[in-house]
């Protein structure tokens, strides 16, 4: 079911009403009820560990990426636009 928002005009303002300040406490309760239960459930135990560890695995792959990119760059340097320069150098000495 999609979710229906209602788009008020920018001079209106919320009326808190009695009703709408006990859904509002309602609302809050339930929430406070299901944080307190998936407190200990889940990854809560173990997070500091796995998050770490995700994270060092993402860093030895930026930095792989990283040293790939560099060697690409390098044989680019070598390969084309070093050649190209001194073709280019050489044309310009013969016209």
């Amino acid at each position: 079911m999609p979710l229906r928002r209602a788009i008020l005009p920018a001079t209106s303002a919320i009326q808190l009403s009695p009703e709408n300040l006990v859904r509002t406490d309602g609302k809050r309760a339930l929430h406070d009820q299901y944080i307190n239960e998936l407190a200990g459930t889940g990854f809560s135990a173990d997070d500091g560990a796995s998050l770490l560890m995700a994270f060092r695995g993402l860093q030895q792959e930026s930095v792989a990426q990283g040293q790939a990119h560099n060697n690409i760059a390098k044989e680019l340097t070598t390969l084309v636009a070093d050649p190209f320069d001194d073709w280019a150098q050489s044309y310009k000495v013969r016209i």
